[in-house]
């Protein structure tokens, strides 16, 4: 396996961690059955040696009859995930990950 194919091995399994710390976070704030719809899409873009380019954006749609804010939540459950791409990201020496501003979007303009 080439040293290319190992970083991209390396980069799906962070992004993969990443998703699912976002949607743990997520359910553990709302039950399942209110959360209608997510996404999480995550972005890394090696930037030469000098690190790794990052951006998360999660999006959410909860019940109307949830009582949480799904903006608030989708921004939590960002940071979530962009902090295990960074713990994930710094153990594998690929230089320090440059944060890119975070970017939510919300599909719904639910009153939860």
């Amino acid at each position: 396996m080439s040293r290319v194919d190992e970083e991209l091995d390396l980069f799906e399994e962070a992004v993969k961690k990443a998703e699912r710390a976002a949607l743990k976070y997520i359910l553990s704030k709302v039950e399942k059955k209110d959360l209608l719809d997510y996404g999480v899409n995550v972005v890394l873009k090696r930037e030469g040696k000098e690190g790794v380019n990052l951006n998360v954006d999660v999006s959410i749609v909860l019940s109307p009859f949830c009582k949480e804010n799904p903006k608030k939540l989708a921004e939590e459950a960002g940071k979530k995930a962009l902090e295990v791409l960074e713990e994930v990201l710094s153990k594998l020496e690929l230089g320090s990950p440059a944060r890119k501003p975070e970017e939510k979007k919300e599909l719904d303009n639910n009153p939860c």
